[in-house]
């Protein structure tokens, strides 16, 4: 809706109508307004949100921070949801003073017990810095551009909608590291397994292996084992974080001997986008609790260094 017809004098009665005619469930809607609605009927806006509420309808307020005025608004309004300006994800991760306008935006809201909604998203780091500010909503490209009828269709009857690699970062490469890197506190235990050499299928057990840091695209982990860098070699790791049992695939990208029987390997993952993606819901939860230091007593972590982890397998 326009904000012309914001602003005619049925618009509340109208939407009724249009409700009760296709048997709607109210709380499906979001009707978005703008300051340009209200500044020149600043009582009806107040009334008629009161009344779209009433009604069960959702009333977001557009493009918030855009103006100066729209604190003070927000303490006159019934708003059921914020929509952060664009402008500020746009430069989140370049520009100290958007980042911090965006972080007490995403508090405010909060404090209020509002909704909150970070709009043009486009970039993995966006989505990952608002997930650690506690902004768990957003839109935006990285998503979907905007799609027919038919295709949103699709999507609900899904009941997902994953983010993707868009715009001009292509496919992400490990060693670029287009996605960030968690490096935990302490090595994450995991078992390895060699699943296939050449394209041919091998069974030839697992072995422990620490990981040392991880992210979406790759991981780093230790090992008394030494292999071979072949991209030919397709390995697979299985550990648990945050309860979550995790099970990954790649192939090694380089490789550093530390010392006598202890190795580090880089791995490159062999992961399709939805699988990345619930990977980064993951790793974004550990970010936030390593950053909060936080214990991650639900992993499989170890306090012993490398030698003492793998001087203790040997000799059990």
């Amino acid at each position: 809706f326009s904000g012309i017809q914001f602003m005619e004098k049925d618009f509340v009665k109208n939407m009724q109508e249009i409700l009760e005619e296709f048997g709607l469930d109210p709380s499906f809607l979001i009707i978005e307004i703008t300051e340009t609605n209200w500044i020149d009927n600043t009582d009806k806006v107040k009334e008629d949100i009161q009344k779209l509420r009433s009604l069960g309808v959702c009333v977001a307020l557009d493009d918030f921070g855009a103006s100066f005025s729209s604190l003070s608004r927000l303490a006159s309004f019934d708003i059921d949801m914020l929509k952060i300006e664009k402008c500020f994800i746009g430069d989140l991760t370049e520009d100290e003073s958007c980042e911090v306008i965006t972080k007490h935006i995403i508090n405010l809201a909060h404090d209020l017990n509002i909704k909150l909604v970070a709009e043009g998203i486009e970039k993995w780091e966006q989505l990952t810095t608002l997930q650690e500010y506690n902004c768990y909503a957003g839109q935006g490209y990285i998503y979907s551009k905007p799609l027919p009828v038919e295709e949103i269709e699709k999507i609900l009857a899904q009941g997902k909608c994953y983010p993707k690699v868009v715009g001009d970062i292509g496919t992400p490469r490990v060693e670029k590291r287009k996605f960030f890197r968690i490096n935990f506190i302490e090595l994450l235990e995991a078992d390895m397994t060699i699943k296939e050499i050449k394209g041919k299928r091998v069974n030839i057990g697992n072995s422990k292996v620490l990981i040392k840091n991880m992210g979406p695209g790759g991981l780093c982990y230790l090992s008394n084992i030494r292999l071979p860098l072949d991209k030919g070699i397709f390995l697979q790791f299985t550990t648990q974080l945050l309860g979550e049992d995790i099970k990954l695939y790649g192939t090694l990208v380089w490789k550093d001997e530390l010392g006598p029987n202890l190795y580090e390997y880089g791995v490159e993952f062999v992961i399709d986008e939805k699988d990345r993606a619930d990977l980064i819901m993951i790793l974004n939860q550990v970010q936030i609790k390593l950053r909060n230091r936080m214990l991650l007593d639900d992993g499989n972590f170890t306090a012993l260094s490398p030698e003492a982890y793998f001087r203790m397998l040997k000799a059990n």
